[in-house]
């Protein structure tokens, strides 16, 4: 039998090595990521340069013959904050207005969860009993994949390609992606030809657009986070056993997690005796790759 001070030793080699392990892995993780940037910008110089040095002669001679022939004349451009009371209100606002942009995606991607989840019960109602569970989510994933490159990559693609007179199918869907993805370059721009007909019709609608794919776009990484096997942020937390025996502390959860966990301990009155209560919730909706068992023959 092992004592006590044996045991919390034992306890605490186990929570040292998993907090190391989790360290360790998230060391390699940072490195492989900025190995990963660091990859991407040499070949993004090494393949842009000519192009990039070309585009810059190119321009300057446009541009100081631009400015031989109409040297009274302001030129067309973007629209973008001159003044510095406009740059500051610029930030203000924009202060403002994204944190109330992320609570209006939010919100409307709560909405469209709804239906996303009676997809899946539907899927788990029919396909419960030929498949497990962790199939049956990537078959609910792709569906929502597919929907999103169908409807808001591909289709987009095409009416941009329609409307804008220099890109092609190519420009078209790079600026789609770029665009939901949030990455936002700001390359291609729609309606940016002064003769674009119905040109702040265009803008408005465009603006519909993205918001509307945004919104989607959050819905497709929300249901990829669901599902446990897929979301690789989960190797880089501490598991309840790493953590101190405080029972104040409540492991954090990640979006893939299926609810919360935790431990209460009750004093039953002068006894001296305490009652551990282990409490874990799961949705219905959100069946335990484990568990083959089909939706609708649970009771």
């Amino acid at each position: 039998m092992l004592t006590d001070e044996e045991r919390l030793t034992r306890a605490h080699v186990r929570q040292v090595l998993g907090v190391r392990r989790s360290s360790l892995l998230l060391l390699l993780y940072v490195v492989f990521y900025v190995a990963y940037l660091v990859t991407g910008g040499l070949v993004f110089a090494a393949l842009e340069s000519p192009a990039e040095m070309h585009l810059k002669n190119k321009v300057n001679n446009a541009r100081n013959a631009f400015l031989e022939r109409y040297s009274n004349v302001k030129g067309y451009g973007h629209v973008t904050p001159l003044s510095k009371v406009g740059k500051i209100f610029c930030i203000v606002y924009a202060m403002v207005g994204i944190p109330l942009t992320l609570v209006l995606l939010t919100a409307l991607v709560e909405r469209l969860m709804v239906p996303a989840t009676v997809l899946l019960q539907f899927l788990n109602s029919r396909l419960g009993h030929l498949y497990q569970p962790f199939n049956i989510r990537l078959l609910h994933l792709s569906l929502v994949v597919s929907l999103l490159v169908g409807v808001f990559f591909l289709l987009p693609a095409g009416i941009f390609a329609s409307l804008e007179p220099e890109w092609d199918f190519l420009d078209s869907l790079y600026y789609c992606f770029i665009s939901l993805t949030t990455i936002g370059l700001g390359d291609y721009i729609p309606g940016d030809s002064p003769n674009q007909p119905y040109r702040p019709i265009y803008k408005v609608a465009t603006t519909g657009y993205l918001l509307v794919g945004l919104t989607f776009m959050m819905l497709t990484l929300t249901v990829f986070y669901d599902i446990p096997q897929l979301n690789f942020g989960l190797f880089f937390l501490m598991r309840s056993d790493e953590m101190t025996g405080d029972p104040e502390k409540v492991r954090l959860q990640t979006p893939g997690a299926v609810g919360p966990k935790y431990t209460q301990q009750l004093d039953d009155g002068g006894t001296g005796r305490r009652a551990v209560v282990r409490v874990k919730s799961r949705r219905d909706d959100s069946p335990s790759p484990e568990d083959t068992t089909p939706v609708h023959a649970r009771p």
